[in-house]
């Protein structure tokens, strides 16, 4: 095996193996493993969301990272196809942890309900005119 094809294949391997652990890691929150970003540590939803797609995003792509390169894809091809599927790999993880957070905050009432009452505001004091 020619080095670019086992290095590329490595490349492949170690993503898949980075996308097995985020899929094993995804029921408890840790400081280790998996999509770390805000969203998913105020929620264990978009945690457990966002791992679960990340994962999945990451083992898939990692077997086509692994058909190309045994293919004969060149260097260049290669890594464009790496960098933009772990850019796209990310986004769609952060994606679905904003949007698991953000429903699950939509879906709590409101501490206070509004009373309907109407509040006076003098801003006169501020304006310049």
């Amino acid at each position: 095996m020619e080095f670019q094809t086992a290095f590329e294949v490595f490349i492949g391997l170690t993503l898949l193996a980075a996308g097995l652990l985020t899929l094993a890691f995804r029921n408890r929150q840790n400081p280790f493993i998996g999509v770390r970003i805000g969203y998913t540590y105020m929620s264990k939803e978009a945690w457990r969301k966002a791992n679960t797609a990340g994962g999945l995003f990451f083992v898939g792509f990692s077997l086509f990272l692994v058909i190309m390169a045994i293919a004969g894809a060149s260097i260049g091809a290669f890594l464009i196809v790496l960098i933009v599927g772990v850019l796209a790999g990310v986004g769609v993880s952060v994606a679905v942890a904003k949007r698991t957070y953000e429903l699950e905050e939509l879906s709590e009432e409101a501490p206070e309900k509004p009373t309907g009452e109407r509040i006076e505001a003098n801003i006169k004091p501020y304006l310049l005119v």
